[in-house]
C-alpha cells in the first residue's frame, strides 16, 4: 500500500509538506497527497493541521524548513499579507489555497480555479447563467472562471454577499429571501461547506431551484454523493462532482511543488483506493 511504503521511508532528508485549516479532519488531502508521493517516489510527507493563530503557524512551517502547504477554510483569504508573491489568478481571486516556500520567500498560489475549470469543461459551453452560494475563496474562483456568464450570488452574510456580487457584476439575494423567489438559471453551485461532513445542516439550495436548473455542481467532495448532489438526482438533473475539482486542484498544487503533473486517471484511480 502507498502509505506503508511512504512511512518505512521517511528519515532526515524527508521534505516536509502539510493541509492548513480549520476544520479539517473531514479532508482527503493528506492520503491523497501521500499517494502520490508514493507513486512518484519521492522522499516527502504530507501531514494536516489545525491552528489557531495562522500568522504564528507560517513561521514555524518555515522555521522547519516545510516546502509547502494546502490552504483551506478559514484562512484563504488571511494568508494573503503574508505572502511575498502571488499568481495572477490570486490577484483576481483574492484568495490562495496552496503556498511553497521559496527560500526565505512565501509564494501563493490558487489552484481552485484549475479544479473548477476541470470539472465544468463538459458544460460550459451549455452554462449561460448560474447562481453560486457563498462568498469566500471557493466562491470567487468560480466567478472568475465564469466571469463572462451571468450570475447570481446568494450568501448569508449581506455585506460580504453584495461586495463580492457588485464586483462581479451579478445580481444578490439574500438566503433568507432565495426561498421566496425562482430565478431562471442554468447552474446552481454550491461553494460553501455546508453539506460537508460533520456539518449540521445538509443544504441551503431551495427545491425549487434545483427543480428549475439543469446542471448541479457541489464543490463538498466528502461525502461525495451529499444532499444537494441526492435532490439533483431525484430531479434528472445533470451532477458535476466535487471529487473531479478536488482532485484537479490537489493535482495542480502538486505540481507546483514537485514540477511533476499527474494526469487525472492516476488522481482517479487514488480516489477510488482510498474511499473503497
Amino acid at each position: 500500500m502507498p502509505n506503508e511504503i511512504l512511512y518505512t521511508s521517511v528519515n532526515a532528508q524527508t521534505k516536509l509538506l502539510c493541509l492548513l485549516g480549520n476544520p479539517i479532519s473531514h479532508s482527503f488531502s493528506p492520503p491523497v497527497m501521500n499517494a502520490l508521493i508514493s507513486i512518484y517516489n519521492l522522499n516527502f510527507c504530507y501531514l494536516a493541521f489545525a491552528p489557531n493563530d495562522l500568522k504564528k503557524a507560517i513561521e514555524g512551517l518555515k522555521e522547519i524548513n516545510f516546502l509547502g502547504a494546502n490552504i483551506t477554510i478559514p484562512f484563504k483569504e488571511k494568508i494573503l499579507p503574508l505572502c511575498d508573491s502571488i499568481n495572477q489568478f490570486v490577484e483576481e481571486i483574492k484568495a490562495i489555497n496552496t503556498i511553497w516556500f521559496d527560500g526565505e520567500k512565501l509564494r501563493g498560489y490558487n489552484t481552485d480555479i484549475d479544479g473548477i475549470r476541470s470539472a465544468l469543461t463538459d458544460y460550459i459551453d451549455q452554462i449561460g447563467s448560474y447562481a453560486v452560494f457563498g462568498a469566500g475563496g471557493a466562491a470567487r474562483a468560480l466567478c472568475v472562471a465564469l466571469k463572462n456568464k451571468n450570475g447570481i450570488l446568494v450568501n448569508r452574510t449581506e455585506a460580504k454577499g453584495k461586495k463580492l456580487a457588485e464586483e462581479f457584476g451579478l445580481e444578490y439575494i439574500s438566503l433568507t429571501d432565495s426561498p421566496k423567489i425562482v430565478p431562471d438559471i442554468d447552474l446552481i453551485v454550491n461553494a460553501t461547506p455546508v453539506g460537508m461532513a460533520g456539518q449540521t445542516v445538509s443544504t441551503i439550495v431551495p427545491t425549487s431551484w434545483i427543480k428549475k436548473c439543469t446542471f448541479v455542481f457541489d464543490m463538498v467532495y466528502n461525502p461525495s454523493v451529499t444532499k444537494l448532489v441526492e435532490q439533483a438526482i431525484e430531479y434528472h438533473k445533470n451532477v458535476i462532482s466535487g471529487v473531479k475539482m478536488f482532485l484537479s486542484q490537489a493535482a495542480k498544487a502538486f505540481s507546483t511543488w514537485t514540477s511533476l503533473e499527474p494526469d487525472l486517471e492516476i488522481m482517479r484511480s487514488i480516489w477510488r483506493e482510498i474511499t473503497n
